[in-house]
């Protein structure tokens, strides 16, 4: 495990454990977390009786940017991230804000930016390989993976519950 991942792991862990405490406030119920890397979701949970899956994202840059990194596939582009996650919803941390989204309207907003910015490059209704050419090709890319940005006021308009939050700072891993 390189030590890259193992500090975004232990950042990971971190939200995970203050994602408890603020979904406990939103009346999710049995809130669960296995502490171990699961590529499909980080904790499970039950909302209205339903038993549901909980994807926690951090992106460093968001205060600064008004942006949210998504990641879709690895470097080699086999999928990871939201493309092959299996939550419910996903709460997206900020320095000290916080968005509760249903996933699959993650899923419609990634999909109408990135049709949008290919509407805008002259790329009207873009097949699913050109999707895949702009993903691979024009993305944002990282020292491993692939992703998309979107913007936190369209996260805020899909967002079913938001609020701040508290950050305790640990310079070990910030």
């Amino acid at each position: 495990m390189s030590k890259d991942f193992k500090k975004c792991l232990e950042i990971g862990h971190y939200y995970e454990k203050k994602s408890i405490s603020i979904l406990t406030n939103h009346k999710f119920k049995h809130i669960k977390n296995n502490y171990k890397y699961n590529p499909y979701y980080d904790l499970t949970a039950f909302k209205n009786k339903k038993k549901v899956y909980i994807e926690c994202k951090y992106n460093k840059l968001t205060h600064k940017t008004n942006k949210i990194f998504l990641e879709c596939c690895k470097i080699n582009l086999e999928p990871s991230g939201i493309s092959i996650t299996k939550s419910n919803y996903i709460i997206f941390f900020s320095y000290f804000n916080y968005w509760i989204v249903k996933t699959e309207k993650v899923k419609k907003l990634l999909e109408r930016t990135i049709t949008n910015i290919l509407i805008n490059n002259n790329i009207p209704n873009p097949t699913q390989e050109q999707l895949l050419l702009y993903i691979e090709h024009e993305a944002i890319k990282t020292k491993n993976t692939i992703g998309i940005l979107i913007s936190v006021d369209d996260v805020i308009k899909i967002c079913k519950y938001k609020g701040t939050h508290k950050k305790t700072f640990n310079k070990r891993l910030f």
